[in-house]
């Protein structure tokens, strides 16, 4: 896991530093000062992950990040990020993390930057037929810590996933084994929206690893 973290820092770095080599020298001024300071942040990813701190790392390379999409955005810089990775979106409740939960996000994110969507508490109450153990604040801090998630959003109170698609913009969709029907739903709403969205199928699935198992054998006693 650390390796694969470490690689995942290194190609973030890298997509940096070739913008920070297109733009230098070209502009002038408060802008120059910012692109320097980007620059100064991307030197401290790569310090921090020299000495084996991913998070420190991680943190500095995305302020450099953010401050040139910043002076994008606002138009003081011309520039394309080049090779970036697709973004990626699954969706679930993630109730007491186990195994199979961590295989299906580790497998998701090889293809592309992940983005996890948390179901609401509300949602839970409704697909499950039961209270969440955990709430969703405390599922989406959960998750977001995980070392293959890139970023966490919080479903609403009712599932509507063409406006999940809208917002994060998704190159693909990653379901599950056994989400027949919302492999069909998905289907209908890209093909609504008229765009090209990739649907991939995790299709393994790790034994005995269930939320509704692993709380059938807490309530059962000792383990």
């Amino acid at each position: 896991m650390e390796r694969e973290s470490e690689e995942r820092i290194k190609k973030y770095i890298g997509y940096v530093e070739k913008v920070l080599a297109e733009i230098k020298g070209k502009y002038k001024g408060k802008v120059e000062k910012l692109i320097e300071l980007a620059e100064s942040y991307m030197k401290d990813a790569k310090y921090y992950l020299s000495k084996g701190n991913p998070i420190t790392s991680t943190s500095c390379i995305a302020y450099a990040e953010g401050l040139l999409d910043a002076l994008r955005l606002l138009g003081f810089v011309d520039f394309e990020w080049r090779s970036r990775e697709p973004t990626v979106i699954v969706g679930g409740v993630f109730d007491l993390l186990h195994p199979g939960h961590i295989y299906f996000l580790k497998e998701a994110r090889k293809l592309g930057r992940l983005v996890v969507v948390v179901a609401s508490d509300e949602t839970v109450r409704i697909s499950k037929g039961r209270e969440p153990i955990f709430n969703q604040d405390q599922r989406a801090e959960i998750v977001g810590s995980l070392v293959y998630v890139d970023k966490v959003i919080k479903g609403g109170r009712t599932i509507d996933i063409k406006s999940v698609i809208e917002r994060v913009k998704p190159e693909v969709i990653v379901i599950g084994p056994d989400q027949d029907k919302l492999e069909s739903i998905i289907k209908d709403i890209i093909k609504s929206m008229g765009i090209d969205v990739k649907i991939y199928r995790i299709r393994e699935k790790v034994p005995m690893c269930s939320s509704s198992i692993i709380a059938r054998k807490l309530m059962s006693g000792p383990l």
